[in-house]
């Protein structure tokens, strides 16, 4: 049977000695991500680790009833504040605001620890709306997928259950084993779920040019199924050899006007922002094959590009309607925010206009 010490070294959650401590279950240490449960009751956050200072990244647990519950009971600004009244005024603002502390609306015996460098939180119901709440989260110091299981009222709890408890078959130093992780290649980006159905994953990659497809339904759980490789494009402004991609969006497929690479909407048809060239990439997924298929580029007409120097151009990207015909995407350097008309043409392709 491994030791604690030794399940923490297999998952780099723990180095030699003088190194950094255990990352904190019990406050928001440079948090990277947020979701909040079905039940409204608690807040889910990352944090990243993006500075080193621990020896991993965790997911910690905010107790949003109880905040709701200060918040109604709010002490004087220069009050001690407690589990019980863990809000105050602050002192330094002359219009009302309330200041609360974190760590004291968190349960340190609800976390657990995962690789470092985790990013944002991306959410699954693997058995159903009545199943448990799946949260998976990429990490890029130690490039991998962990996935936690999260179970409370209404999401896989018995009414015996507790409010919440996190599952990810981690141990008594709550670790998340091996068996809630897969490794995946550098430098992951923004994980991305599936919105329309499909058992997906999707995640670009900040350099390498790569994007990674995972499966979310297997007999140990999520798995890569498929990598493809010089998927974004290099630097061409400057050269730099740089290439990546930031995030994927999905368009909502219609069956009574569906896009004409969706097949009858029986492929998911994604947009990807490229990190390094100042525009987005259209693909799809064959479902029964587990491949992604590659599609055209389109390059967004942003701010002046030759002030930005090597740095990364775009970032994330959300549709703005239901209906999928606008495009937001985030111009990271210079800062903008650009709309893309994804709508049809008479072709039944999107417009990128």
């Amino acid at each position: 049977m491994r030791t604690p010490a030794l399940a923490l070294a297999l998952l780099g959650l723990l180095g030699c000695p003088g190194e950094p401590e255990l990352a904190p279950l019990d406050r928001l240490a440079l948090p990277t991500g947020l979701a909040i449960t079905p039940d409204a009751r608690w807040l889910l956050v990352s944090n990243g680790n993006w500075n080193r200072a621990y020896a991993s990244s965790s997911l910690v647990a905010l107790d949003l009833a109880a905040l709701d519950a200060a918040l109604l009971d709010v002490q004087a600004a220069d009050a001690s504040l407690t589990r019980a009244q863990p809000c105050r005024l602050d002192a330094d603002s002359d219009e009302g605001r309330i200041e609360c502390e974190a760590a004291l609306l968190i349960d340190p015996s609800l976390g657990v620890r995962v690789p470092s460098g985790a990013g944002n939180l991306a959410l699954d119901r693997p058995l159903g709306a009545a199943g448990p709440l799946r949260v998976l989260m990429a990490s890029r110091l130690a490039p991998s997928v962990t996935w936690v299981d999260a179970f409370g009222p209404g999401f896989g709890a018995a009414a015996s259950d507790p409010p919440l408890r996190l599952d990810c078959s981690h141990d008594e130093l709550r670790a998340c084993s091996l068996a809630s992780r897969v490794g995946v290649v550098a430098d992951p980006a923004r994980l991305s779920i599936d919105t329309q159905g499909y058992r997906f994953a999707y995640l670009p990659h900040l350099v390498d040019r790569q994007l990674t497809l995972l499966a979310l339904d297997g007999p140990e759980g999520p798995h890569v199924v498929d990598v493809e490789l010089q998927f974004f494009r290099e630097d061409g402004l400057f050269e730099s050899g740089l290439g990546g991609g930031f995030e994927v969006a999905q368009r909502p497929c219609s069956p009574d006007d569906p896009p004409l690479d969706s097949l009858e909407c029986t492929r998911p048809l994604l947009f990807a922002s490229q990190r390094f060239w100042p525009g987005i990439r259209q693909f799809q997924v064959a479902a029964g094959l587990d491949v992604i298929i590659p599609g055209g580029e389109s390059a967004l007409a942003g701010p002046n590009l030759e002030s930005a120097e090597p740095r990364p151009l775009t970032a994330g990207l959300a549709f703005e309607d239901p209906a999928g015909e606008r495009l937001l995407v985030v111009h990271t350097t210079p800062p903008a925010l650009l709309r893309v008309d994804t709508s049809l043409d008479e072709q039944g392709e999107p417009r990128l206009a």
